[in-house]
């Protein structure tokens, strides 16, 4: 009897299992992140330590990036968790301004005549700041705080100086609403040190009406740079963003509320109740169970619709939202339908369609064929 194709993967499945080198998931290479500015010929040594290898499990040691070049090690093999250093021996200078990363690796060896292997790799990595020429600066982070009506503002921003020389930065902010420009800052001017950073803050005590803005800041230093960002300034009110409007007849159905906050506060009890009416007369009501709305946050409240004694037609639906001490609302429209035919009426309405088609269609023969023999005779 010959092997059959599925006792083939069984028996490949076994020599798989007990040949593969299991490794360590939790292999780690400390420390994992080295941050420094170039100086020429600069000298590091750092020393690297492996977490979690295995007492016998054999590595290797080596460097990857645009400047793996500079990089020496003690040692390029190891064995467990074994400690090694790299030794970064930097030129006189390096063209490309910018960062630079260099890659300490460290992966398994694998003794691939012994069967099939997984090799396992982990790493760290050198950043090196290596200075632009002359002047030359780079906004790191431009944020305005989302806030409430009336409450103060603080816009802050982060300058990092990345050339060789130190420069004076001279900052401005403008605020727009819907893009009109309704604020104008000067911020007071800062020595920036090179390879340095600094931050700006500037507080806005009395804030702004409720609505969205825009805010620009700039810095001058014989060049020009700027970034922009957006805050959100809220007022306590939750708006109706979509709601349920369509029912069927004769059921009992959820009829859900979006809501959204404009708030940059968390708003406790929330709740809507829903008034249905038709031509003035009330045909349900119900109240939705209360919610809790985060800052900014956008919901659903979740309520049932009784139509199973209603006609079919459309409704007016009041909506009201209830929070806090304040009360919002919208009146929509609604449709209450009949319920869609079922599977077995639509075969049955298919079917007669298709005999009296049929019979039409024989009827059409029958009158042709009588008109022919009419004409022969």
């Amino acid at each position: 009897m010959g092997i059959r194709g599925v006792d083939i993967l069984i028996i490949f499945g076994i020599i798989f299992l007990f040949n593969v080198n299991l490794v360590s998931a939790g292999l780690g290479l400390t420390p994992a992140l080295v941050r420094t500015d170039f100086k020429p010929y600069g000298k590091f040594l750092i020393n690297f330590n492996v977490v979690s290898a295995e007492a016998n499990q054999k590595l290797e040691v080596y460097a990857s990036g645009d400047l793996a070049q500079y990089v020496k090690f003690d040692k390029t093999q190891l064995t467990g968790p074994e400690p090694f250093t790299a030794y970064i021996d930097l030129p006189r200078e390096i063209e490309k301004p910018g960062q630079h990363v260099v890659y300490i690796r460290v992966r398994e060896i694998v003794d691939e005549s012994k069967g099939i292997g997984t090799r396992l790799e982990i790493g760290a990595a050198f950043v090196l700041k290596v200075p632009y020429p002359g002047k030359y600066a780079e906004i790191k982070s431009f944020v305005v705080n989302n806030t409430n009506d009336g409450e103060a503002v603080i816009f802050y921003s982060q300058v990092e100086n990345l050339g060789v020389e130190d420069i004076m930065l001279f900052p401005t902010i403008e605020v727009y609403s819907n893009k009109k420009l309704l604020d104008n800052f000067t911020l007071e001017s800062r020595l920036v040190n090179h390879t340095t950073t600094v931050e700006f803050i500037k507080i806005l005590e009395n804030g702004y009406k409720s609505g969205v803005y825009n805010a620009t800041i700039s810095f001058d230093y014989g060049k020009t740079m700027a970034q922009n960002t957006s805050f959100f300034v809220g007022s306590l009110f939750i708006d109706i963003t979509n709601y349920s409007s369509k029912f069927i007849k004769g059921k009992i159905s959820e009829f859900r509320i979006g809501i959204e906050s404009k708030w940059n506060s968390d708003v406790k009890n929330v709740y809507a109740e829903v008034n249905v009416t038709k031509n003035g007369n009330q045909a349900d009501f119900f109240k939705t169970p209360s919610i809790e709305l985060k800052k900014w946050e956008s919901a659903y409240l979740k309520g049932f619709f009784n139509s199973e004694d209603l006609d079919t037609g459309n409704y007016k639906a009041n909506i009201s939202l209830f929070y806090e001490d304040k009360v919002s609302g919208k009146i929509v429209d609604i449709k209450v339908s009949n319920p869609p035919m079922s599977r077995d009426t639509m075969l049955i309405i298919g079917a007669i369609t298709f005999l009296f088609l049929v019979l039409i269609g024989v009827i059409v023969y029958l009158f042709l064929n009588r008109r022919k023999s009419q004409k022969r005779k």
